[in-house]
């Protein structure tokens, strides 16, 4: 087999804007990474060989080489909608071009049988399926990512994960080399590193192997040479990958991890689906976008920062419904690799089509209670976004008492109704109400005196007030959410998984974050003297108070029914009322029912079904 000398290298550098929503960060400077791939491969240079950089894809671009020519494309690319696309410059303006589109944009400056293609970006795999659009088969196609992976730029070392190894395994090898045992040394180097995991190299060849021999190659400059000298004893002495040697790199691995979304199983429900990952500050009630990302791929992979992270993924169905699942995870910063690597599913397309009005709550770790005490959930399970409204729940209790299977004195609203026709019947409707309201007051006052928690006045008895608003949740009896709930196949939630869906994993006070706001909730506690008495509101009046699984109306307004499994009392609720404080209207107050509560009326039902993730022996949520 004949050797070969380069007659030349090009390095394109793909410069365009890239989309905001990816969050992606500044390349380093292509010229640095030029000068130490030039700087590696100048023994096996043609003497006049040139080093193109290409950086504005304006043309004409210049002319291909005779001979072996290796060209190195670098820079961002992201898979959307199935497709590898990329970002150039063309007179100075972005353009976004599909990476079949700009290896087109580029074809005059190759003769592709006698061209080494290296694609040195992000999802770089998918770059194989372009190679089509060139007219004749590469000599050599590298890519220095898999499909679904990044690939690792270090800014501070002036150059890319894979220019640096394979920089390092030129400067090592004597004699002549076969240019595709360098790049598979190079490809073992960062793909059994500990420090950045998380980049495979791949590759096809066109024909036999690449044999390169040294030539006559003419001195560099000065600041070429200085540059080299400097990447090689720093290499060398590091004994690894660049970044064992670079702190900025060391501090930016122990502050990420690599997270890995399996959408396989949900991706059948829709083609069109998107994945945004946002920062969650709960003691400013706040968070920030990190990144997005539309739907097309298989799994969606990232580095992100270790921190408090809500992660969700957003479908639509083919009938233009839509539906929100969600991982919650804290990710402490660390060196141990195993804690770096996190796996998380989700239910698939048919489990989540069946849930319709309900929020996917996976197993968590998370922290429970007032002392944010480490808990662990045993299962996934599905709740309801929302407690059903006065206008959905009254026909299906007029239903069940018409057929014989609910009594009126077992139901809130049918014991209101028929209580509130007799009085109006007699004429007593006004009078009997203001008596009605003064004792529930009194009442209040009298419980200031023996109860921790305050609350506001409210009627001594059912009926003596108008029903709520149609569109206000619902109020019932335990008996009667117990009965609702298993009338749909479901239960009532436990304590902890009320509190899991409510607060997500962050030990969070209310459902927005730490610090209670009245904007986002109805909680109005004891009124002054002479002021309007509070009531229940609308479930939907704060659709933006959810919870980080995306629930609604959790704390104030009316309470919710749980079942107690934490504690000894036989029939508890959560969330608070209206009538309750700030301080008692939080995310993992449980409160007793007891027959002495007259005036706590006020408490609605949310239902839990779950998941089959949580029956098999392999939650979605695992770590690995």
């Amino acid at each position: 087999m004949p050797s070969e000398i380069l007659s030349g290298l090009t390095l394109v550098a793909l410069e365009g804007e890239t989309p905001k929503w990816l969050g992606l960060r500044d390349l380093p400077d292509a010229e640095d990474t030029l000068s130490i791939l030039e700087g590696a491969l100048r023994p096996f240079l043609a003497e006049g060989a040139p080093s193109r950089l290409i950086s504005d894809l304006a043309g004409p671009l210049p002319e291909p080489l005779a001979g072996l020519h290796l060209v190195y494309v670098m820079g961002h690319a992201w898979v959307q909608n199935g497709v590898l696309q990329t970002a150039v410059r063309v007179e100075g303006e972005t353009q976004v071009l599909s990476f079949s589109q700009f290896l087109r944009r580029i074809e005059s400056v190759l003769r592709p049988e006698s061209t080494v293609l290296i694609v040195d970006t992000c999802h770089a795999g998918a770059s194989e399926a372009d190679l089509s659009s060139l007219d004749g088969r590469l000599r050599l196609w590298v890519a220095a990512s898999a499909t679904d992976e990044s690939a690792i730029a270090l800014p501070m070392d002036q150059s890319t994960r894979l220019a640096l190894a394979l920089a390092q395994q030129l400067m090592m090898s004597e004699g002549e080399i076969d240019l595709l045992g360098i790049v598979l040394a190079a490809g073992q180097t960062i793909g059994s590193d500990d420090v950045i995991p998380g980049q495979q190299v791949s590759y096809a060849l066109g024909g036999s192997r690449i044999l390169l021999r040294r030539g006559k190659a003419p001195a560099l400059p000065v600041r070429r040479a200085r540059t080299v000298k400097r990447v090689r004893a720093w290499l060398l002495s590091a004994g690894a990958v660049v970044a064992l040697a670079s702190l900025g790199v060391a501090v930016w691995y122990r502050g990420h991890a690599h997270v890995e979304l399996l959408l396989n199983d949900v991706k059948p429900l829709s083609g069109k689906f998107r994945v945004e990952v946002s920062e969650q500050i709960p003691q400013g009630n706040s968070s920030r976008l990190l990144r997005g990302l539309d739907g097309g791929i298989s799994s969606y992979r990232a580095w992100l920062p270790t921190t408090d992270l809500l992660i969700r993924l957003e479908i639509v169905l083919a009938d233009g419904s839509e539906r929100v699942l969600a991982h919650h995870v804290v990710l402490e910063p660390g060196w141990d690799v195993k804690s770096k690597w996190i796996v998380l599913g989700f239910p698939d397309g048919q489990e989540v089509v069946e849930h319709k009005n309900m929020a996917w709550v996976p197993r968590s770790s998370w922290r429970h209670g007032r002392d944010l005490e480490l808990a662990v959930g045993s299962s996934s399970f599905w709740i309801d976004v929302a407690p059903p409204t006065v206008a959905q729940y009254l026909p299906l209790a007029e239903g069940w008492q018409a057929a014989g299977r609910l009594l009126v004195d077992e139901s809130v609203l049918l014991t209101t109704l028929e209580r509130r026709a007799g009085l109006k019947a007699v004429g007593a409707e006004e009078s009997v109400g203001r008596l009605g309201t003064q004792l529930g007051e009194i009442f209040s006052i009298i419980d200031q005196g023996s109860q921790q928690r305050i609350v506001g006045g409210g009627e001594i008895a059912l009926g003596l007030a108008d029903a709520p608003c149609e569109e206000c949740p619902a109020p019932v009896t335990r008996h009667e959410a117990e009965f609702y709930c298993g009338e749909q196949g479901k239960r009532l939630p436990t304590d902890l998984e009320w509190e899991l869906a409510a607060r997500g994993v962050d030990g969070r006070v209310y459902p927005w974050g730490d610090r209670f706001d009245a904007t986002r909730s109805n909680v109005a506690g004891l009124p002054p003297k002479g002021s309007s008495q509070p009531g229940l509101r609308p479930v939907w009046e704060h659709p933006e108070a959810r919870s980080p699984f995306g629930l609604v109306d959790l704390v104030g307004n009316a309470g919710d029914w749980v079942t107690n499994v934490s504690g000894s009392y036989e029939r508890v609720f959560m969330g608070g009322t209206y009538r309750f404080s700030p301080e008692d209207s939080t995310v993992f107050l449980v409160t007793p029912f007891t027959e002495e509560d007259l005036t706590l009326k006020e408490i609605t039902v949310r239902c839990v079904q779950e998941s089959k993730w949580g029956l098999g022996e392999r939650d979605p949520s695992e770590v690995r």
